[in-house]
């Protein structure tokens, strides 16, 4: 397997070992006791040299400072994905059971405009098998687009789901705003915004945090519901969470304000939302050293 120790952060060593073929079918094999010794090791030996700066990420959050969980974690997303790209074609990463809480909450937005907020907790595979499976459940026939940069991969790898992916310009905004005053779905993780994109400045846990300034202008533009949703992981099972819908900001104070006034509002609304699912699940949060740390690719 590629050496954890020559790359200037975990995420990078892991994002490295999914493009060559030993590592993944190491990382692909690897055991939960053995995810758990590496983490214990990278902890001890402080191998990027930023425990200290997860350490107080982590107490934002979370009372316990356990950063070997944190990174067993984001080892487990890799070791997830790993299955999923060594078995194209034949869901061979869906060996997880899928558990849905609380979907009446969901099924309540059938035919209404519906952005889903959810912070990122879990690979990219994991994460829309899950919500796909939570569609065709649940929902099916329901209109739904996805935004997410960096897709190339994996929708090489599906590309049947390509149509459900919106392009990264005014086209992409207009057909998300079209799905949802058709009573559609739109998703993307409003937790993180990449330095190329306009943004709103707010605040997420009492810090410094930037926000897509185009994801609050379609939640202003399109008067959409806002559904919280947690997906985490226990044990052999992959769990979604519903929450009851939010409605944005509507009274009449609020639509005489400047537009500008108004998006802050959204912005301290998805914020608070964010917070609020995030600490159910705070170990699972894979952009909790964000908090902390400087990200290059993060604005």
């Amino acid at each position: 397997m590629i050496d954890f120790r020559n790359f200037r952060s975990l995420e990078e060593a892991l994002a490295e070992a999914l493009h060559h073929k030993q590592s993944l079918l190491e990382l692909a094999s690897l055991t939960q006791p053995e995810i758990r010794q590496i983490g214990d090791c990278l902890v001890r030996e402080d191998w990027y040299g930023d425990v200290h700066l997860i350490k107080p990420a982590i107490r934002e959050i979370w009372k316990t400072p356990d950063v070997a969980s944190f990174i067993e974690h984001s080892i487990w997303c890799a070791h997830r994905e790993a299955k999923w790209l060594l078995k194209t074609g034949n869901n061979g990463g869906s060996d997880l059971a899928y558990h849905y809480e609380q979907p009446e909450y969901f099924i309540k937005t059938d035919s209404k405009p519906t952005i889903i907020i959810a912070p990122m907790t879990l690979g990219t595979h994991d994460a829309f098998h899950l919500m796909l499976t939570a569609l065709s459940r649940f929902q099916p026939g329901r209109k739904v687009v996805f935004y997410g940069e960096n897709m190339d991969h994996y929708l090489a790898l599906y590309p049947e789901h390509k149509p459900l992916f919106v392009s990264d310009n005014i086209t992409g905004i207009k057909q998300i705003i079209e799905t949802l005053r058709s009573g559609g779905l739109f998703l993307t993780y409003p937790d993180f915004v990449y330095q190329k994109h306009a943004v709103i400045q707010g605040q997420l846990f009492d810090l410094p945090r930037s926000f897509s300034s185009s994801f609050m202008k379609i939640v202003l533009k399109s008067s959409a519901s806002l559904l919280p949703i947690t997906c985490f992981r226990s044990d052999s099972t992959l769990h979604m969470r519903f929450f009851p819908v939010i409605s944005p900001y509507k009274n009449d104070g609020y639509k005489v304000l400047p537009e500008f006034n108004r998006l802050q509002l959204q912005c301290l609304l998805i914020a608070k939302i964010l917070e609020s699912l995030i600490v159910q699940v705070p170990n699972q949060w894979r952009l909790l050293p964000t908090l902390t740390h400087t990200s290059e690719e993060m604005a």
